[in-house]
């Protein structure tokens, strides 16, 4: 009698669950005349018994098709398969930084596209939501749907790619060099709390380089106060003319920002895009001193705009310049 109890227990949850999750009659028929559809279009069309979508191929991608509604109308929602965002290899900080790239991305789409595309935490969903009063009236629009999806996806693997240049190409290029350019955490005792500046900036200029070195070898691309163009900007270099009130070692702090106004850094624990440490041998007299310079040996890093320079005597800001690359 109590195993009997428990298999009747059983059978009513199961009922109870189907009628919670049944289709109403306006959606089956929806369902129907959309498969019908697809598959007069030379589909191979099936239904998912587990949200009841009609999903299909194209391209070696698969959609489907979900359903939401009643007589007055139904919202059929669009689906395409997932872009898996994090692989079994990549390590938390590789996951945060493809994690960063992928709303950077997802935000520019939903900003220009009528798709709508949403991160999650290990992939990135696109669908295409269309509220009709009729399938007929869907059916209609669904080759521009099917079209607008797959150019969101496409173009999501652009702005993507665009961000990569912030987020990887300069955090993996600087990871192997020598760390004395670079302000990592263990390293914060080099940049000294002042309340007062102790020297002064009074111009700023800037060249690009081939590479970071400071050799003579390392002839600039651009020298300095030439017009900058993207083709020929690989690594930024200022060169400032500083007057100090005592003779010393000082530490010269820059922070570069793109023109989207985002500060460029090394990597996300860097607080300063260079540091570099400087000697002053005579007070109260300009010296000219270039900087360490920053960059990646892909010009696609720099985009074209304008971008803002802050000069630091340790934490004190001591000089502000903008520059712009051109295309």
């Amino acid at each position: 009698m109590k195993n009997f109890k428990a298999i009747l227990l059983i059978v009513v949850a199961l009922m109870g669950w189907n009628v919670a999750n049944a289709m109403t009659v306006a959606e089956k028929a929806a369902q129907k005349e959309v498969k019908d559809y697809l598959t007069r279009q030379g589909f191979r069309v099936e239904i998912d018994p587990d949200d009841d979508s009609v999903m299909f191929r194209q391209s070696d991608l698969i959609y489907w098709i979900t359903f939401k509604g009643d007589g007055s109308g139904i919202l059929y929602t669009l689906h395409v398969k997932p872009l898996k965002l994090r692989a079994e290899k990549d390590d938390d900080d590789t996951a945060n930084r493809k994690h960063e790239r992928a709303v950077y991305a997802a935000n520019e789409l939903n900003r220009i596209s009528p798709a709508k595309t949403e991160v999650r935490h290990t992939r990135v969903d696109f669908t295409f939501p269309v509220f009709a009063s009729s399938a007929s009236e869907y059916i209609k629009q669904l080759s521009n749907v099917l079209k607008e999806l797959q150019s969101a996806r496409s173009q999501f693997h652009d702005q993507f790619k665009k961000m990569e240049y912030v987020t990887d190409s300069v955090h993996n290029y600087w990871s192997t060099q020598d760390p004395n350019l670079v302000v990592l955490p263990q390293r914060a005792g080099e940049i000294r709390h002042k309340v007062n500046p102790d020297l002064s900036v009074s111009n700023v200029e800037i060249a690009t380089y081939g590479s970071y070195s400071n050799s003579e070898a390392n002839k600039p691309l651009i020298d300095y106060n030439g017009q900058i163009f993207q083709d020929r900007c690989r690594f930024i270099r200022e060169k400032i003319t500083v007057r100090a009130n005592e003779a010393g070692k000082y530490y010269i702090g820059v922070k570069l920002y793109n023109p989207e106004g985002k500060l460029i850094v090394p990597n996300k624990h860097s607080e300063f895009t260079t540091v570099t440490p400087i000697e002053i041998k005579k007070a109260n007299k300009e010296t000219d001193i270039e900087l360490n310079a920053f960059g990646t040996p892909d010009t696609n890093f720099w985009t074209p705009g304008v971008y803002r320079l802050e000069i630091y005597d340790s934490d004190v800001l001591v000089r502000k310049e903008a520059f712009e690359i051109y295309e």
